[in-house]
């Protein structure tokens, strides 16, 4: 972690943020190998996408905190996206030290060869993407102001915001398309073109699926649905944007189309995964309402509802999403 180590040298040298946050107590963690492990890997695409949209002064820290949150910060031309150590440590222990997972994916067995990687280190390393690019969606909704900003994604203000809402769905809407080149990558990697279709299919029920669990960890996901409420909209609400973009990109994704494979809708295979999940018991602390009874006494207000957000126009923020049309590679 030596290389982490400086670059928060660095940092706490700005004043910009206080030695006390930082999270360097690698070396007394039973977790020390996926922290490293996440800060290389995600660091590699931090500079790379940051490259992409020039993005100079950017840093990747932990933050010294229990709870499972993230954070993306801005000010005087320095972007940083903040993990709490917390996170780190609950996305290890619900996948790569769930027994539970581990018996459940041996199904996945003839699909995981072909990776040369277990299925639950594949779910945490999705988990953590995911939470990076939204993350890194906030630095460049960012880059329309000079001003400080900070989000986490922790809603402690109760108090409807349709920004705040824009932001959040921005930002999961930009992380979902990533995901979804990663599936295709992934996939056109390790499969042959006679298998890659239904690789592609198979990859985004597992990812899908198990991503679910991962946003019921996040604040008032046990709540009733509400729309214009809170900071943040609620997260069963973001599943469904998600899990749609997902499954919509992977259909017009140039390298699958080049190689004429034609991904079939996964929306119902991946619930038929989630509830097989369930089934199984996976995870303990599933805290989401019963999308079975929810989803299609909703749906109509959730389109309606998405539609609206996405519609907005910030006057403030840009849109991470429009940002990202406009430099595709």
């Amino acid at each position: 972690m030596e290389k982490y180590l400086l670059k928060i040298d660095k940092l706490i040298m700005t004043g910009f943020i206080d030695q006390t946050e930082i999270f360097t107590d690698f070396e007394f963690s039973d977790y020390f190998s996926d922290f490293e492990y996440i800060y290389n890997e995600l660091f590699k695409i931090f500079e790379f996408e940051a490259n992409k949209y020039s993005l100079i002064n950017f840093y990747l820290i932990y933050k010294n905190a229990f709870n499972n949150n993230a954070y993306a910060g801005f000010n005087k031309n320095t972007y940083i996206i903040k993990f709490t150590s917390g996170l780190v440590v609950n996305v290890v222990n619900r996948t790569l030290k769930n027994d539970e997972l581990i018996e459940y994916n041996k199904r996945h067995e003839k699909f995981s060869k072909y990776l040369d990687i277990p299925v639950e280190r594949l779910i945490y390393q999705f988990c953590f993407l995911f939470t990076f690019y939204h993350e890194f969606a906030h630095l460049l909704q960012f880059t329309k102001s000079d001003k400080f900003y900070e989000l986490d994604e922790e809603s402690v203000l109760n108090t409807y915001e349709k920004e705040k809402h824009y932001q959040e769905i921005d930002a999961d809407t930009f992380s979902s398309i990533q995901l979804a080149r990663h599936i295709s990558q992934y996939c056109r990697q390790h499969f042959s073109d006679s298998m890659l279709e239904i690789s592609v299919e198979y990859f985004t029920q597992i990812i899908c699926s198990n991503l679910y669990y991962y946003i019921s960890n996040f604040e008032h996901s046990e709540s009733e649905i509400y729309y214009y409420e809170r900071k943040h909209p609620h997260p069963f609400i973001r599943i469904v944007n998600i899990l749609n973009t997902i499954n919509s990109y992977l259909k017009i994704d140039i390298n699958l189309v080049d190689k004429n494979v034609k991904p079939k809708n996964q929306l119902l295979p991946i619930f038929s995964e989630i509830e097989a999940l369930k089934l199984n018991q996976v995870y303990s602390n599933y805290n989401f309402i019963n999308y079975k009874f929810e989803l299609p006494a909703n749906i109509e207000k959730i389109v309606e509802y998405l539609n609206n957000i996405k519609s907005y126009k910030s006057q403030n923020f840009n849109s991470a999403l429009e940002i990202y049309n406009k430099n595709i590679i």
